[in-house]
């Protein structure tokens, strides 16, 4: 245990190396049912997500690169997916147009207990937090956003072994 309408994206194939993509670890959250999630907050908590998985379970969760923008880390391929609800609650999940098998997918994690409780652990601790609260969180001093974003700057990439290291320390703290 752990302390702590639909519009089709088009986007690659799962690379091999990663058993999962964005999509997978949104929909772990965005399937609760009574989530308050909008863009911006699923963007902080995949990336969190993320933080907490790259320290505890020494695994990064997908390809995608996570990069500083004005208010937080931001996975772009989410950002874009949901950036048509504003500031508003999502009401679908995320999914994809799978060329491989030539259908919409609507990826899910499956049968990773230590993810998915690592998942959940996640969820309790930052799902009842507002996205203004989320933004604080991932912009105090001395986190991977801060040390990577430099105004009026895009595309910066926010190193994935500083993300791991800062969610180690955050973890040696509680």
């Amino acid at each position: 245990m752990f302390v702590l309408g639909v519009t089709a994206t088009m986007t690659k194939e799962l690379d091999y190396e990663y058993e999962y993509t964005p999509s997978h670890i949104a929909n772990f959250f965005l399937k609760k049912n009574s989530h308050n999630i909008d863009n911006l907050k699923l963007n902080k908590i995949v990336y969190i997500s993320l933080g907490f998985s790259l320290a505890i379970l020494d695994k990064d969760l997908f390809q995608e690169k996570v990069e500083a923008w004005k208010y937080g880390p931001v996975i772009p391929s989410l950002y874009h997916e949901f950036k048509c609800y504003t500031d508003q609650v999502l009401d679908r999940l995320s999914c994809f147009y799978s060329y491989m098998q030539g259908s919409l997918r609507i990826p899910q994690i499956e049968e990773d207990r230590d993810l998915q409780e690592l998942l959940e652990a996640v969820y309790t601790k930052y799902g009842k937090l507002k996205t203004s609260e989320l933004i604080v969180v991932t912009h105090k001093k001395g986190t991977p956003w801060a040390d990577a974003y430099k105004k009026n700057s895009f595309g910066i990439v926010i190193n994935k072994e500083k993300i791991k290291e800062y969610y180690k320390k955050l973890i040696s703290n509680i």
